[in-house]
């Protein structure tokens, strides 16, 4: 790979340290992207709730912008439990010893 300490071994070795300090603030980051969701989900829930007119709610562009950006991130989720809950579904695949 590279010698003892040249430029471009510090600079590969930068890059690599960079991505790794990136995809682990990602994975730490997703906890709290998920209790965003939840918070933004449970508050447009109560507004829903509290409108005096229902269908006034979904008048107001706002209010539409709000649900269709909650929208994808549950449509990701169901994929992903549907597709965990068909692995487990499935029958275990034994192979025949003999």
């Amino acid at each position: 790979m590279c010698g003892l300490v040249t430029p471009s071994c510090v600079v590969w070795y930068s890059c690599v340290c960079l991505v790794y300090f990136c995809v682990v603030w990602l994975y730490r980051l997703c906890g709290l992207v998920q209790l965003c969701v939840v918070w933004f989900t449970s508050e447009v829930a109560v507004r829903f709730a509290a409108a005096p007119d229902h269908l006034a709610f979904f008048r107001s562009l706002m209010n539409v912008i709000d649900v269709v950006s909650i929208v994808p991130y549950f449509i990701t989720l169901s994929t992903i439990v549907a597709t965990d809950t068909n692995h487990l579904r499935a029958e275990p695949q034994f192979s025949s010893v003999q």
